[in-house]
């Protein structure tokens, strides 16, 4: 998603081809929607041309039992899949590599066009349980299945962006030889100075120890464990949350939650809503001013955030989620993978980092510069690129 939607992997990815237009890629167009009606169909960002196929949200996107709404439903899908054959007509002889990121409806039709039209494939997914062939491969529909897989098979290359992700690919059958696995690049090491003082930390509880989380306010991430936890927390502590919500039926349980956290510890454990932070500095200093880092997920493919927090030095305890934990949170000296379902029994492995002197900050963040390289990642992108060029030639 670009703006006004210009967040996660969207973020991410056009980050990166800024930097790889400086490297030497010529042109990049992005194919993608936009659900605010108030956005032109193609607009320029940082010499990136963006193309919205579908402008405003779908409110029949859900399964519909109503007949009439199942027909605007197949009206809206119909406009959506001819909108970006266009698309990919007009563009064909301009562009001379599709690079898809997940395994939408879209990413996936323009995964056909590629065949369609003979152009080399770079098949990125992001999430476990969602974009791997395993599970497309668990679709009732033999139909849905094959239109979703087929690119996987088509493409000259499947970036996946953890080892999990790679393992499922491997075990759905695709060749380990077409596959890169790598951490995703992250943008944020050179955001970290507090000398650049303009992000107000006035809404920060200096007296306290700070937990700190970020993401979407969804039952994906799994926040009210973390908000369970923290009836066991020792001392005074203020817990941080950053992020948009979208299911205000989760978020009230969230937010009744928080509120008997204060009520049960008499004001000793307070929560901070700060909404959804544009500014990456202000992020980076919030990272940066926080004791701890958690994370507590049911599904992710990397888990941006945890390499985000220790980029800033910032340690992390988190769950396992799907496994990938273990390859981010690689020593003690980074944090805790805990290994539990049991709030109270997690909160103590958290109250054991809270409280203990052996974080080194500054090593925290050298390390993790180091893994998390955006700049060997990039060369890394234009050396495959690269690569299917020559062998298409």
């Amino acid at each position: 998603m670009y703006p006004p939607d210009f967040t996660g992997a969207g973020l991410r990815i056009h980050r990166l081809y800024c930097n790889l237009r400086k490297k030497g890629v010529n042109k990049v167009y992005v194919i993608t929607n936009c659900r605010s009606r108030f956005e032109n169909k193609t607009r320029i960002y940082d010499g990136i041309e963006v193309i919205y196929i579908s402008v405003g949200y779908n409110k029949y996107t859900g399964r519909q039992e109503n007949l009439i709404k199942r027909l605007f439903k197949a009206l809206f899908v119909l406009r959506y899949f001819l909108r970006t054959v266009i698309v990919f007509l007009n563009l064909r002889s301009e562009v001379d590599i599709i690079h898809t990121v997940d395994a939408s409806w879209l990413s996936s039709l323009i995964g056909w066009c590629a065949f369609l039209w003979k152009k080399p494939l770079v098949k990125e997914i992001v999430l476990l349980g969602s974009d791997d062939p395993l599970t497309f491969n668990k679709s009732k529909f033999s139909i849905i299945r094959y239109f979703y897989l087929f690119p996987f098979h088509y493409a000259k290359l499947i970036i996946v962006i953890s080892p999990p992700l790679k393992d499922a690919c491997i075990e759905y059958g695709l060749s380990e030889d077409k596959i890169w696995c790598r951490f995703n690049p992250i943008y944020l090491d050179n955001l970290t100075e507090e000398k650049d003082d303009h992000c107000s930390l006035t809404h920060l509880d200096f007296s306290a120890h700070r937990i700190l989380w970020v993401g979407a306010i969804t039952r994906r991430k799994n926040l009210e464990f973390l908000l369970n936890s923290a009836f066991h927390l020792k001392g005074k502590v203020q817990l941080i949350i950053v992020g948009p919500h979208s299911d205000e039926d989760y978020f009230n349980e969230i937010l009744f939650l928080s509120e008997r956290i204060i009520q049960e510890t008499r004001n000793r454990i307070k929560t901070l809503f700060l909404g959804t932070i544009n500014d990456r500095r202000a992020l980076a200093l919030l990272y940066k001013n926080s004791h701890i880092f958690w994370f507590a997920s049911h599904n992710e493919g990397l888990g941006n955030v945890v390499l985000e927090s220790l980029i800033c030095g910032t340690p992390v305890v988190t769950l396992p989620v799907n496994g990938i934990m273990k390859h981010l949170i690689q020593s003690t000296e980074d944090g805790e993978v805990v290994n539990t379902n049991d709030p109270k029994y997690f909160a103590q492995i958290v109250n054991k980092c809270l409280y203990s002197n052996t974080y080194d900050n500054d090593k925290i963040a050298e390390r993790a510069r180091k893994r998390f390289n955006p700049e060997k990642i990039e060369n890394e992108y234009l050396s495959r690129f690269s690569d299917i060029l020559r062998s298409k030639s």
